[in-house]
């Protein structure tokens, strides 16, 4: 376990973060069922709740209760921990091509916590029944209650492959992890709602870098906090952030810069830091750039060879991705000119830089391997995203990424769907406003060599 630093500037020990992520729900669940073995023990010892009893005795014979619970506990034990180890099996095969996300969503999913949580309460159930079974009172209340359970395990048991081969399908994980970057951008839309897009100081001005003492990923930014900072540092002052969520940040490296402040002048130091939350791992629940991270290296594992279909589910996501969150922005920006004035805080949103970069990066992967198809659906992509981006910032983005990947197209043998594609990205480039030039040319040397 790993220790607590100033202000909320720590790293999250191990077994905290698994009773986070997973083991919380399981235990609970666990637990009750272990409560409810005791209770049932209680009755069957003290014979109380006679008409119970002989309910439980119509179904199990109280001369064989006793062995019955002792073959159910055994027999639970043994398929929950083949059973388990089989499915971490597959787990493990399919992380192989689809990148270590698929670990993270199996244990994030609620439905296989309440599995494991069921399948370990009734073995510890069942236990619990042997252990405390008086030799004058047949525990048929207890056995009785073991069948049931040991007829839901088997039910379980069923649900549970098919629930685990589900979630080892591409499309679904894909799919998984796009919802889970919509939900993390809310997250990052009520701090950018509050805060500046654009500082207000001069870039020359003088500024107090602060530094951190411990590294780790920036998981969480107290808006507030530094604003109140800058209030304090001067009328005029404003808290410049370097670093987005996700964003590592080693030791002695800076995560906010306070303008206004003078660059010897420590004061606001312990304030500042107090006002980020680090941790030696990203959360993807408030993360959207560690989701398109992840769906980034499973396209550039298709992309690479393993599977253009992989690739394409992932690409298509992304797609989605950038389209509801090009509107989002919109929509951010109204409704931060109808709140009036920010928090003297400067912070940027990059979850589109990050899509942008990562259709640029893919494009050159699918070069490389010759998967022609995969190129044209990304400069499609590109296609796709250009009308929907408003800002100058996010259109250069796009044509930075462009302008580095496009030159390798013309490596790509030249199928009728590239060119098309090539064409269709000039067209809305045009349409746009901006220069189609090197497009144009590419889209001319396609065709040139087909025909060679």
């Amino acid at each position: 376990m790993q220790h607590v630093f100033v202000g909320k500037l720590f790293t999250v020990g191990r077994l905290r973060r698994g009773l986070s992520e997973f083991l919380a729900l399981p235990l609970l669940i666990a637990a009750l069922f272990c409560c409810a073995a005791v209770l049932f023990a209680f009755w069957d010892n003290q014979g109380t709740a006679p008409g119970l009893r002989r309910i439980a005795a119509a179904v199990i014979p109280p001369s064989g209760a006793t062995a019955f619970v002792g073959v159910v506990a055994a027999s639970l034990m043994t398929v929950t921990s083949i059973t388990f180890t089989v499915l971490l099996i597959a787990v493990q095969q399919t992380s192989a091509f689809l990148g270590a996300v698929v670990f993270d969503q199996y244990l994030r999913r609620r439905a296989n916590q309440v599995y494991l949580g069921y399948f370990v309460g009734a073995t510890a159930f069942s236990f619990i029944v042997l252990a405390v079974a008086g030799s004058g009172s047949p525990p048929v209340i207890g056995a009785s209650t073991a069948l049931v359970l040991t007829a839901g395990c088997l039910v379980a048991l069923l649900l549970l492959i098919h629930s685990t081969v589900d979630q080892m399908r591409p499309e679904s994980v894909v799919h998984s992890i796009h919802d889970l970057a919509l939900r993390a951008h809310e997250t990052e839309l009520l701090l950018l709602t509050g805060t500046r897009r654009t500082r207000r100081t001069a870039p020359d001005a003088e500024a107090r870098a602060v530094t951190t003492r411990t590294g780790g990923y920036v998981v969480d930014i107290d808006a507030r906090a530094l604003a109140a900072v800058a209030r304090s540092a001067g009328p005029h002052a404003e808290v410049f952030l370097p670093c987005l969520l996700g964003t590592y940040v080693a030791v002695g490296e800076p995560i906010a810069s306070i303008v206004g402040a003078a660059a010897e002048d420590d004061r606001f130091d312990a304030d500042t830091r107090a006002a980020f939350t680090l941790d030696d791992t990203r959360r993807v629940e408030v993360d959207s750039g560690y989701a398109i991270d992840q769906l980034r290296t499973i396209a550039w594992t298709g992309a690479s060879g393993q599977s253009p279909l992989i690739a394409s589910a992932a690409i298509h996501q992304l797609r989605d991705l950038l389209g509801q969150w090009a509107t989002s922005e919109e929509q951010t920006l109204d409704t931060s000119a109808r709140a009036g004035e920010p928090l003297p805080v400067v912070y940027t949103d990059g979850a589109i830089e990050q899509v942008l970069d990562g259709f640029g990066t893919l494009l050159l992967a699918s070069v490389q391997t010759r998967q022609v198809d995969t190129t044209a659906l990304l400069i499609a992509s590109f296609t796709h995203a250009l009308p929907r981006l408003g800002s100058d910032e996010h259109r250069a983005a796009l044509t930075g990424a462009l302008d580095a990947a496009l030159p390798s197209v013309l490596q790509q043998a030249g199928s009728p769907g590239l060119a098309n594609a090539v064409r269709g990205l000039a067209d809305a480039l045009d349409a746009s406003g901006l220069d189609r030039r090197a497009t144009r040319r590419l889209h001319a040397d396609l065709r040139d060599k087909a025909r060679r």
